[in-house]
């Protein structure tokens, strides 16, 4: 039997208007065109993407979407609003042993957990993160993520058939170690059809997406939980899912589909 996996590692203890910010979306420390998939992101670059952490321990991915705001999965703080004395953000941060000097972390001030979320079935997997004080934005290490508000959705950021990037400092295999630095991979997107067939009532087309076939040895590993899945529109980057859970390690990924949940998170911003 397959084994369901949930890309957290578990530790002991633990308004209205535009969502997208001036300047989001950019990497300007990247070459675009040379971005290589399953290997080392530069330092400081795809900036949106921070690492939770729990008494100095990461476990979780998250996604910086503004100035005092990260999204992240619900199955992370297991379903609870409950905030730990040790939760942390890195925002900016590339190597976890050695942080940069232009890491920024921050606490938690308020923790929301989506309301219809079951550790069941994984779906209305998103959480909200409220931090202690805002961060201080810049055009390199600290950038926030852009958010696709259009209806409908701008075409070439449906997530359908597209080849989308995640990033995180998740096991480079199932149950190995987390990885010290930022890694980048890229994986495609998956029709609605398809990933019925693939994952049969687990699946919920309206909350999820799924990217990578079995076998390709692509997508999330334990400790991406949270974590970004983005894809690219005139030279920025959109936040399409946040990493939920999958069958082992690179067999294919679920994604929390985030434009579903905009009105939420609009209503806790």
């Amino acid at each position: 039997m397959l084994q369901l996996t949930i890309f957290v590692l578990i530790l002991t203890g633990i308004a209205s208007g535009q969502l997208s910010q001036p300047g989001c979306g950019l990497r300007p420390l990247s070459d675009q065109q040379k971005v290589i998939s399953g290997t080392k992101a530069i330092p400081g670059d795809w900036a949106w993407s921070v690492s939770l952490t729990n008494n100095g321990r990461h476990f979780c991915g998250g996604v910086l979407i503004n100035e005092d705001t990260v999204v992240s999965a619900a199955h992370c703080f297991s379903g609870s609003s409950v905030i730990n004395s040790g939760f942390r953000v890195d925002v900016g941060v590339h190597n976890r042993s050695n942080k940069e000097p232009w890491t920024q972390t921050r606490s938690f001030s308020k923790l929301y957990v989506h309301e219809k979320f079951s550790m069941t079935n994984l779906q209305y997997d998103i959480a909200l993160i409220k931090l202690s004080s805002k961060i201080e934005l810049n055009d390199t290490y600290a950038v926030p993520i852009c958010i696709d508000e259009s209806n409908p959705t701008i075409p070439e950021l449906e997530p359908q058939s597209k080849t989308g990037w995640l990033t995180g400092w998740g096991h480079e295999r199932y149950q190995g170690v987390l990885t010290t630095v930022k890694m980048q991979g890229s994986i495609g997107i998956l029709t609605d059809t398809r990933c019925k067939q693939k994952y049969g009532s687990l699946y919920n087309t309206a909350v999820q997406i799924c990217a990578g076939e079995t076998g390709v040895n692509a997508g999330a590993c334990q400790g991406d939980s949270g974590g970004p899945f983005v894809l690219p529109y005139n030279g920025k980057w959109y936040l399409a899912g946040l990493v939920s859970w999958g069958y082992g390690c690179g067999d294919g990924t679920v994604f929390a589909r985030f434009n579903y949940f905009l009105d939420w998170v609009k209503a806790r911003l």
